[in-house]
């Protein structure tokens, strides 16, 4: 926008006649006063008329007093000789409104100043500098190609780069990283004591889980049962059940109390060792469906488990038990990975 001055109800009357090639304008006696006073590049429009009809619109770049500097036969007008006494005015004219911003013209370059209250206003190509975060932008000058923006507050944004091939986005708990999705493992229990081994606090984003078992046996011939549950553990509700596999026998049964390593009784002898996993898959919500394969080292019985059960609330914990909750464990160790 160019330096335009304006002034309200400035009008006044040519002092001595002014001729038709002069460029200084001399007005009435303090009539000047009530005109702007433009320095360096500054301006403002005056409209000289008579009583015959007569206009021409001058461009006045410099006042002293009640002399004008003026640019003769602005806006499409012609110069003409003016006599004492005629008009001239400070009118809003067409060339004042040429230098405003339209829709498709540009904006220029404001040396300075707010800008407030504004709808709609684009952001030009040109602008300079940066734009910064409160103010919606990212407070950088460039973004490295690729790079995944993490929004960091008011503060300048971080990023992430894509790492090795096959990485993904993966969430730590606190922000997101890139890398490979991990299977998480728990710590492993040696089962040689106890009714009961239980792993708490699995974190709420875990899909699969697996139990494995290495040399585990119990003290009696209660069978064992993997139990899981939300806030507390989930004792009855379990579809499904297990088929036993021995030498000569095929044998199935249903439980209802876990999923159960089960089938043929021979799988809860006190002296079989258990070797095998099972692993326990979300289908959606709270519903879990388990399934696996667990052998016996000191026989050739083998049980095949296949069941599910709905719990109340997001899974937190399981158990590893016996099937009367009494027989304890005397051998091996069991752990879990979960993902």
């Amino acid at each position: 926008m160019s330096n335009q001055l304006f002034a309200n109800n400035a009008t006044t009357t040519v002092g001595p006649a002014f001729t038709i090639t002069s460029t200084t304008l001399v007005v009435a006696t303090g009539g000047g006063a009530l005109f702007p006073s433009p320095t360096g590049s500054q301006y403002f429009y005056i409209t000289i008329t008579d009583s015959a009809g007569n206009i021409e619109i001058l461009k006045c770049t410099s006042r002293s007093f009640d002399n004008f500097t003026v640019v003769r036969a602005q806006d499409g007008t012609t110069p003409s000789a003016w006599a004492t006494g005629s008009l001239v005015e400070l009118r809003l004219v067409r060339a004042n409104l040429n230098q405003f911003y339209v829709v498709g013209d540009a904006l220029g370059t404001p040396a300075s100043g707010n800008l407030t209250n504004c709808t709609g206003l684009q952001i030009p190509s040109g602008i300079v500098g940066t734009l910064p975060v409160a103010n919606g932008g990212t407070g950088l000058t460039t973004l490295t190609a690729n790079n995944v923006i993490l929004g960091n507050g008011t503060s300048t944004p971080s990023f992430v780069a894509p790492g090795t091939s096959g990485n993904a986005l993966i969430s730590n708990g606190t922000t997101f990283v890139s890398g490979k999705q991990t299977i998480t493992s728990g710590t492993a229990q040696a089962s040689t004591s106890g009714t009961s081994i239980d792993f708490t606090s699995i974190p709420s984003w875990v899909k699969r889980i697996t139990v494995m078992f290495s040399g585990v046996s119990t003290s009696g011939s209660s069978l064992v049962q993997v139990q899981i549950g939300s806030g507390s553990v989930t004792t009855t509700g379990y579809l499904g059940g297990a088929t036993g596999l021995g030498l000569s026998t095929l044998q199935n049964q249903n439980y209802t109390s876990g999923f159960v390593i089960g089938g043929t009784s021979a799988m809860g002898a006190a002296t079989a060792t258990r070797q095998g996993a099972i692993q326990i898959l979300n289908i959606s919500g709270n519903t879990w469906t388990a399934f696996g394969i667990v052998q016996l080292s000191d026989s050739t019985n083998q049980s095949t488990i296949a069941s599910a059960i709905s719990l109340s609330g997001v899974l937190d914990r399981l158990r590893i038990t016996t099937v009367n909750g009494t027989d304890t464990f005397d051998a091996g160790s069991i752990n879990i990975l979960y993902e």
